[in-house]
């Protein structure tokens, strides 16, 4: 048997002696002749809604979910055409400051 067997079996046993002291040591506070009603959860009972009232509810929260996806694709957009912007501002004021002020292309000098 392996060692991590025995060592679970051994504390199986002793948790199972301190709940029986436990058990044994704890006073009898109940009076047995009280009957004891069991807590019983019910449901909740909520209204049923018709079909066409399901329907209704369920185009709306569609639509809703459309909205808030349109919504987050366009703040996408914007924040896509503002980057662009600020990359090539920067790119531009490093060509600037580089000395090429015309918008030339640089080709290799053959020579």
């Amino acid at each position: 048997m392996n060692e991590w067997m025995k060592q679970r079996d051994l504390l199986i046993q002793e948790t199972l002696a301190f709940v029986q002291g436990i058990a044994a040591d704890a006073p009898k506070t109940t009076d047995p002749t009280e009957s004891v009603v069991p807590l019983v959860q019910r449901p909740v009972v909520g209204e049923v809604p018709s079909p066409k009232n399901r329907i209704g509810m369920e185009r709306a929260m569609i639509q809703s979910r459309v909205a808030d996806f349109a919504a987050r694709q366009q703040r996408f957009q914007q924040e896509r055409e503002e980057y662009f912007e600020r990359t090539m501002k920067a790119a531009r004021a490093t060509h600037t400051r580089s000395g090429n002020d015309d918008d030339t292309p640089r080709t290799a000098s053959t020579t």
